[in-house]
């Protein structure tokens, strides 16, 4: 699309195409490599139909039916052949082509039709060639869309592709939705218009994005050379609105005036014809017969009612009429009314009394079942002494066989349109709520005669599954309605399976409604539960009588209180039925429903199709032999057509000599293409209705806590069951706050205490509020032998006649003894020990969720927003869900543009991304601190909520808590009236500390708008402290300085890359230390530099600023510790006091270098560590440790750098401080061994020994030459007041631009004329950051690599064999990496390369980590081999995932025995090894390869195994062995594995394992 400026305005147009294969726009699509790609071949409709006359048997016709983005099945169109409705799998994007669900297209088959042993057709593959037929006009639907990451439109609709989106063609900043007007067509097959109307500001990559609106998108075209088609924006759904339902599932407006019009002419014809008598067909007239309705509330067109009557031709006999209303008479064949409501195919739910309905308004109201009006139907009677044999069973009620009853045409007068509700009041007998009513004593009589005789023929078609009844009310209600429900649903039933047993026995054909038995392989899996009726029973029926097998029961089976507290009160009010249908419902008993749900997934889905007298027309789930929708012709299409049947067989007209009832072959063959279309229609209603429904019930729902039962557990995720509501939620297991998980027990882990006068006092103390959670039930278990016996009185009365009472006392019995689930918590004994440990066996153990209602992808659902764990603590989860929930300043929204950049841009956009990063991180590190009792003041400013809070500084000290600007607060608190919760975000705006008390302000980003509101203050909350790590802190403070006057121009010009090569004043002492580089060795490295070393360190210390990049094996690390070296050397000559600040991102990366350091006798050296790592040598009694799931315990600080270490050089001998520091020390480990001692250690004396530990260390840094430590380290108070002059740092390609930035501040803060030399390759690995959007940002660029194009390069490489280094010389050099002849004189290897394929299972563990179980174990073979000619400590395993680590590691031990380095990738970063075994884990069996897949599929599969700077670290360890395991399928998806894989196997290096 091509746009324009016409009258200040863009414009642009597109050709619409009739062909569906549309020709091709001159646009093209580049792969990986860079190679001109056409991924769809085009076929024209004429030469897709030659491949299906010339290749029948290659080629086939299909219906397309998707179920997701890339999986979907080809049904085959071949009627009257063996093959006509067979499906073919198409899996990978490229193999569905261009096309859309329901499109007729033809399909390549790649494996023939063939028989297996069993009889078994095998399942065919294949792949779309060409679309034959459109399912619907492409161009006017609209897709409703959701913003992905990378700018594309998602359909919600997992049936669609993504769209690319159309914009005008200009440059913008900005990330922008574009939105047009489409303009009037003026021709057919003519251009469309479209006008530019306005653009949106986006951010796709914020968890906002659950709440933002969803946008409606048109489809334009489809590039063969792209994988998704074009469309355009037209406008947006405004985020909880419905009327996104009406698009979604297509339900139509208004009726047209011409249907209106047609539809009030045929209803006046039709009362012209009444009036004079005249009809067409003779029908009995039934008006005085007592008829009535059940429906809905809400309904308002009524198809169907009911009479019951004493039987005057049987004894003790009732006559049951079932009525449904007779359309056909008002909606004449063919006509514009027909031809409309077929379109339609069926009723869509609304307020509007024409809009969505299939059949006009008159039509409605003329046929309508409205009380006290004359109707026409087509009445079924039955008697309850000879009941129809509809069904298929061996259960038998009454011995008889008997006629099924026949249809008849009859004229009814409905007296009462009753409600379920209003219903079920005369079900249950509530005479008191009823007697006041008209008609109240014979609708009493006939309502309950009818529920006697449903439940009669429910019973004889369902044995004892007639008990379940699945429930359709989101909420808790069910039980008020559920009888009447039943009695309903079984009389359509009946009515639908008799008249389609009247049309397949009359010959006719018809639209039904069949459904296959279970496969047997299926059921081997099902695995139902020996409590449940409703299992027991379909087992039964499906295996021919079998018995479950057993197993081991417990004695007790968790219940829900909420849904136990109904059945007692319905059991109370002699309500039986409906106690029992509750308590029957697998749905709502947490123990049943994991049987249910596999059950419900084995069962095939109903199919619709056209049906005649030859057919299998059994219906397996409902037990009736045949089965077809015919009661519900005002709502359904498929029940006009089979009405129409049934009227013609039943006035048995003749035309031309034919039996007119006996459908003309054109209609019938005409049918058979329509039923797919019309169940899909169905089907759209019917999601369409479901969905409203649970709208307005989400619409109002309030905060509450109910039960939720933990009913499938996996290694990622739980499934949170809520029986009182029948609804199930899946939660990551992250968002719960586990602490560790072992099989059904989950550990969490809380540092919590109070404020109240009493320590750490339990909410059920006697000075606690009892009410806290007053609407929280106990959770119950009742007994299972109990329940056993219940469900053997059902069975042995199934009509709840003889043994009713006995039922009633036996739930009455299971409720009285009720068991109350004890919470298995324990808290820690010390009152400074900081930590309570919980542990809740979720097998026995539901929880209490808060849910509150929400929106995700701008459609309201209900969410769980906090788990209350028992009486002490909650786990707020909308803020581990949706970080950005403490959101107040809004995020970058797109990597920075660095030309022409302004300085405050420039610190808004990093500071914006370092606390976003910094907010993910400290939230999922899960090292929060409860404060329960707090005494919180809020205001409301302008609908910002601002507050505060005042702690006694001595509280705070004692228990090692500090508050800091940019922590995080979520606030909760209690709401008395209603039980629930209120929650808030907050972030700490300023921190007061005063004489003896800390004032802590805040600002609420964001509270629950549609929730509660908030609380009257001051009131006593439970605050959750959320503090940010140090690195993030340090890091927001070092951009703040880059506002500071007083740093040096020097700093901001290096930043925003506008700095010149400016050389240090010329100075004879300085030349002297510079010529003499290279020429002298320095013997404490007893290493001689090469030329490109000497020449780049020359460089550093001539220039103010310097980059040198140093690949694999090139020496930077010790060229680094010699250009300090000379850095000092020159401050000698100086005579300056100043010292040499050296930093790296990571411990190890600082370590490296010290060891070449530590050996210059020379120089002062000092290795500076952080507080933890410093605690981990000596540690700190009650001082709480950091336990985020995250985090493992880090290595103490190596022993061989504890000469240099400064918290073990201040301990020397003779050292000033040394004797104070050891008797604390000896303090300290005493307490440490001994608890009772550790509580009695005051704050006074933390206190002295942190003034003495910073007086220590001070001194001891006054004369020091070198100082190396972390960038973030650098940042701290204790070097920030040291003098520097040059600031190296090391590994910078890992430092993010905010990490770098803190060692330059301290650095720049004290010299002027500050010398940085930036060390590093950004060829390797990144910084790591784990917030996806904070890296989208550009967080993970380092500013090694944004200024990479200044930086000199080492290219003398050694470390590895020739063979290893040749492809990443070539692959991220330019082939510039030139070994070594020190390489080359190493011992000989045979083959220093090797790829071993295998084709393995990737899986997961709890922690998200891969593991591949087959590659591990030929990793460990490998490994054996290399033990007879190599020792343990040359060889080194590498993988990019810590579970494959593990894996290793237990086959290592179990098999072998021995001690061997295993690690990650990116742990691997400077280390190197005679051998490498390399293995990358993944490999996907089950996983369809698509041929040339784009990005997000490689992501998505092959994850950070196809980051290139990784693979270029874990290729380049090895000195003379690599050995990499992988799938070369799969990996060769990525151009870098594919480039590998090739050129391996041209050196025969590539092995194919079994």
């Amino acid at each position: 699309m091509n746009f324009k400026i016409s009258k200040d305005k863009f414009v642009g147009s597109f050709t619409l195409s009739d062909d569906p294969n549309e020709p091709d726009e001159d646009v093209f699509s580049w792969n990986r490599e860079g190679e001109i790609t056409t991924l769809y071949k085009k076929n024209s409709v004429e030469k897709l139909e030659k491949m299906l006359k010339d290749e029948p048997n290659r080629y086939k016709q299909c219906r397309l039916e998707r179920q997701e983005h890339f999986l979907g099945t080809a049904v085959i169109l071949k009627p009257g052949n063996a093959e006509n409705g067979r499906k073919v799998n198409i899996t990978t994007k490229k193999n569905h082509g261009r096309t859309f669900d329901g499109d007729i297209v033809v399909v390549e088959i790649f494996t023939q039709n063939t028989l297996s042993s069993s009889n078994e057709e095998t399942n065919l593959t294949g792949r779309v060639v060409g679309v034959l037929k459109r399912k619907e006009d492409i161009y006017s639907k609209i897709f409703i869309c959701r913003l992905d990451d990378f700018m594309r439109m998602v359909p919600i609709d997992e049936k669609y592709f993504k769209f690319y989106i159309k914009s005008p063609y200009y440059k913008i900043r900005a990330k922008r939705v574009h939105f047009y007007k489409r303009l009037p067509i003026e021709h057919e097959n003519s251009e469309i218009g479209l006008e530019f109307k306005r653009f949106q500001c986006v951010n796709p990559h914020s968890s906002h994005h659950q709440e933002a609106d969803l946008y409606s998108v048109r489809y334009m075209h489809w590039s063969c050379n792209h994988f998704y088609p074009f469309g355009y924006v037209e406008g947006t759904f405004p985020a909880g609105k419905s009327t996104i339902f009406d698009v979604r599932y297509k339900a139509p407006g208004v009726h047209r005036n011409e249907i209106k019009n047609e539809a009030m002419k045929f209803v006046e014809e039709f009362s012209r014809k009444e009036a004079t008598s005249i009809t067409t067909e003779e029908r009995e007239d039934l008006t005085k017969l007592f008829t009535f309705t059940i429906d809905g509330k809400n309904t308002e067109i009524f198809d169907d009612g009911f009479s019951v009557e004493k039987c005057k031709d049987h004894e003790h006999c009732w006559k049951v009429g079932i009525h449904v209303t007779d359309v056909t008479s008002f909606v004449p064949e063919d006509s514009e009314l027909d031809i409309e409501a077929e379109k339609r195919g069926s009723s869509f739910t609304g307020n509007d009394t024409d809009k969505g309905k299939m059949l006009p308004q008159p039509i409605n109201e003329k046929c309508s079942l409205t009380s006290e009006k004359k109707r026409l139907v087509v009445s079924l009677f039955i008697h309850s002494s000879q009941p129809p044999l509809h069904i298929y069973t061996s259960h038998k009620l009454k011995g008889a066989n008997h006629e099924m009853p026949q249809p008849q045409l009859t004229k009814i007068k409905i007296r009462k349109n009753l409600t379920f509700s209003h219903a079920q009041k005369y079900l249950n007998k509530q005479v008191d709520l009823l007697n006041s009513e008209n008609d109240f004593t014979v609708l009493f009589e006939k309502i309950n005669k009818l529920w006697t005789i449903m439940w009669e023929l429910r019973v004889l078609r369902l044995g004892t599954a007639a008990f379940y009844k699945e429930p359709d009310d989101p909420g808790n209600d069910w039980h008020n309605v559920c009888m009447a429900q039943i009695l309903v649903e079984e009389a359509m039933i009946t009515y639908n399976s008799c008249m389609a047993y009247y049309m397949k026995s009359s010959g006719e054909s018809f639209i039904g409604r069949a459904e296959k038995a279970s496969i047997a392989a299926d059921v081997e899996i099902w695995n139902p539960s020996v409590l449940s009726l409703y299992q027991k029973s379909y087992w039964t029926f499906i295996n021919r009588n079998s018995q479950i097998k057993k197993t081991s029961l417990e004695t007790t089976m968790p219940v829900s209180s909420e849904v136990w507290e109904i059945i007692e009160d319905a059991l109370n009010n002699d309500k039986v039925e409906t106690a029992v249908l509750l308590a029957c419902c697998d749905d709502k008993q947490p123990m049943l429903i994991p049987g249910l749900n596999r059950f419900k997934a084995i069962t095939p889905k109903t199919v619709p199709k056209k049906m005649n007298h030859v057919d299998d027309t059994t219906h397996f789930l409902l037990r009736v032999k045949a089965y077809a929708h015919c009661s519900s012709p005002l709502r359904r299409y498929a029940d006009i057509v089979n009405q129409r049947v049934v009227v013609g067989l039943l006035c048995n007209r003749k035309v031309e000599g034919k039996n007119s009832y006996n459908l003309p072959e054109d209609i019938t063959q005409n049918l058979k293409k329509k039923v797919h279309e019309l169940s899909r229609r169905e089907e759209d209603a019917v999601n369409h209705e479901r969905a409203l429904h649970y709208y307005h019930f989400v619409k109002n729902f309030k905060p509450e806590f109910h039960e939720g039962f933990l009913t499938k557990v996996d290694d990622l995720k739980v499934s949170a069951t809520f029986p009182s509501l029948t609804r199930t939620f899946e939660i990551p297991k992250a968002e719960i706050a586990l602490f560790q998980t072992e099989n059904t027990k989950f550990t969490w882990m809380f540092r919590s205490c109070s404020l109240s006068n009493q320590e750490h006092r339990r909410r059920d103390d006697k000075d606690c509020d009892d009410d806290y959670y007053p609407n929280l039930s106990a959770c119950k278990a009742i007994g299972t032998r109990k329940w056993l016996n219940f469900l053997l009185l059902l069975e042995s009365d199934l009509l709840l006649q003889e043994k009713r009472n006995d039922v009633k006392n036996a739930l009455l019995d299971i409720i009285a003894n009720v068991e109350d689930i004890p919470v298995n918590s324990t808290a820690a004994q010390s009152t400074l020990n900081h930590f309570f440990k919980l542990e809740i066996d979720i097998k026995l153990q539901p929880l209490h969720f808060q849910l509150s209602r929400g929106v995700e992808w701008g459609i309201p659902t209900l969410v769980p927003q906090l788990v209350h764990l028992n009486d002490q603590f909650d786990v707020c989860l909308q803020h581990r869900r949706h970080v950005d929930v403490f959101e107040i300043h809004r995020p970058a929204e797109e990597k920075l543009k660095f030309k022409n950049i302004k300085m405050k841009y420039y610190h808004d956009h990093w500071v914006s991304l370092v606390r976003l990063d910094g907010q993910y991180s400290a939230v999922h590190t899960l090292n929060s601190i409860y404060l329960n009792s707090v005494d919180v003041a809020l205001e409301v400013k302008n609908d910002q909520i601002m507050g505060c809070f005042m702690l006694e500084k001595i509280f705070c000290q004692e228990r090692f808590i500090y508050f800091q600007e940019g922590d995080l607060l979520c606030l909760r608190e209690q709401q008395s009236s209603s039980g629930c919760v209120w929650i808030a975000h907050a972030e700490i705006t300023e921190v007061g500390n005063k004489t003896s008390t800390t004032k802590v302000k805040f600002a609420v980003s964001k509270y629950h708008k549609d929730g509660l509101p908030p609380p009257p203050y001051p009131r006593q909350v439970t605050c959750e402290l959320i503090p940010l790590d140090i690195s993030h802190r340090r890091m927001i403070k070092a951009l703040h300085a880059l506002h500071n006057p007083d740093l040096p121009a020097f700093i901001r010009n290096i930043y925003l890359d506008t700095s010149n090569q400016e050389s240090m004043i010329s100075d004879i002492r300085i030349d002297h230390v510079i010529n003499s580089v290279g020429s002298v060795r320095v013997k404490a490295f007893n290493v001689d530099l090469n030329e490109e070393q000497i020449k780049n360190i020359k460089t550093a210390l001539k220039n103010r600023f310097t980059l040198i990049q140093g690949p694999p094996g090139t020496g930077k690390s010790l060229m680094g510790a010699h250009l300090a070296y000379y850095f000092c050397r020159i401050n000698k000559a100086l005579t300056k006091k100043a010292k040499v600040l050296y930093c790296g991102p990571s411990n190890k990366s600082v370590d490296v270098v010290a060891e070449y350091l530590m050996k210059t006798k020379l120089l002062k050296i000092v290795r500076v560590y952080g507080s933890m790592l410093e605690e981990r040598d000596f540690p700190i009694p009650n001082k709480p440790k950091l336990f985020g799931l995250s985090e493992k315990p880090s290595r103490p600080p190596d022993p061989k750098l504890h000469p240099i270490a400064l918290h073990h050089i201040i301990r020397e001998k003779g050292k000033p401080f040394a004797e104070k520091l050891k008797e604390f020390d000896l303090k300290f480990a005493e307490a440490l061994k001994n608890q009772n001692k550790a509580d009695c250690i005051k704050l006074q004396t933390y206190q002295e020994y942190d003034k003495l530990l910073k007086e220590a260390k001070e001194a001891e840094l006054k004369d020091k030459d070198i100082v190396l430590c972390t960038c973030i380290a650098a940042g701290g108070p204790l070097l920030s007041g040291l003098t520097y002059a040059q600031c190296i740092i090391d590994e910078c390609g890992m430092c993010s631009e905010p990490e770098c930035l803190v060692p330059l501040v301290t650095a720049a803060k004290s010299e002027e004329h500050l010398q940085v030399t930036l060390i590093g390759d950004h060829k390797q690995l990144q910084p790591i950051v784990t917030c996806h959007e904070a890296k989208r940002g550009g967080l993970d660029k380092s500013l090694f690599e944004r200024l990479s194009k200044h930086a000199l390069r080492l290219t003398r490489q050694y470390r590895m064999h020739p063979g290893i280094c040749e492809f990443p010389s070539k692959k991220f050099y330019g082939g510039e990496l030139i070994t070594d002849e020190s390489v080359e004189k190493r011992p000989v290897v045979v083959n220093p390369i090797k790829f071993y394929h295998v084709n393995g299972k990737e899986e997961e563990d709890s922690s998200k980590s891969k593991f591949n179980t087959k590659e591990a174990e030929l990793v460990v073979t490998l490994v054996k081999k290399m033990l007879e000619k190599f020792q343990a400590k040359n060889i080194m395993i590498l993988t990019p995932y810590l579970a494959q680590c593990s894996k290793i590691r237990k086959i290592i031990n179990s098999k072998l025995g021995v001690n061997l380095h295993v690690g990650t990738v990116v742990t691997s970063q400077g280390s190197e090894a005679d051998c490498i075994v390399l293995s990358l884990v993944r490999s996907n069996q089950m996983l369809p390869l698509e041929e040339d897949p784009e990005t997000a599929w490689v992501f998505r599969n092959i994850g950070f195994v196809s980051d290139d700077h990784q693979i270029n670290v874990a290729i380049t360890r090895a000195r003379l062995a690599l050995r990499i395991v992988g799938n070369k399928d799969l990996l060769s998806k990525y151009s870098t594995w594919k480039h590998l894989v090739a050129d391996y196997k041209t050196k025969n290096a590539l092995e194919e394992t079994k």
